[in-house]
């Protein structure tokens, strides 16, 4: 994280803050996300851990729970075409619930931003199209899985270059 402040080179910084930001160790995700605080990242650079952290199943309750906590903030050092994406970051959400939360921290909030209701929709929808796809093929999913690990499922060649 240090290296990331100090360093001056575009290619070398996107590249470090993409390695942080995709970190799956939920002990330094808090961390992680205050980077999008820091004075040592320009604007375009403050979404990379939030979404980063968002993008992980590990990380994505911690990173939520940080834009709730510091949103004020985040919208205050985000531009006005940066801080709407805030809203579109619960799109990596599948879960109704998890979308209902999401609706109701958002919503009057969304509306303050440019763009921001049609980024909340957009969120929203991707939630909902998770959730169905997830639910229609639970089952099928469970029941494939089921038989590959008891022996029973699809066989997986081992490529020539595979060892032993």
């Amino acid at each position: 994280i240090e290296k990331l402040c100090q360093e001056s080179d575009g290619v070398a910084r996107g590249r470090l803050l993409y390695a942080i930001s995709n970190l799956e160790q939920p002990a330094q995700s808090e961390r992680v996300l205050a980077l999008s605080l820091a004075p040592g990242l320009r604007v375009n650079e403050r979404l990379s851990p939030l979404y980063g952290q968002m993008a992980r199943p590990e990380t994505r309750a911690l990173a939520y729970a940080f834009v709730k906590q510091h949103y004020d903030e985040l919208v205050k050092i985000l531009s006005d075409r940066g801080a709407p994406h805030l809203v579109g970051a619960v799109g990596h959400f599948c879960a109704p619930a998890e979308a209902d939360d999401a609706q109701s921290f958002f919503a009057a909030r969304a509306q303050k931003l440019p763009g921001g209701p049609r980024e909340l929709a957009l969120a929203l929808e991707g939630v909902a199209l998770c959730s169905a796809f997830a639910e229609a093929h639970r089952e099928g999913a469970r029941r494939y899985f089921a038989g590959v690990q008891g022996g029973t499922g699809p066989k997986v060649k081992k490529s020539p270059a595979s060892r032993p």
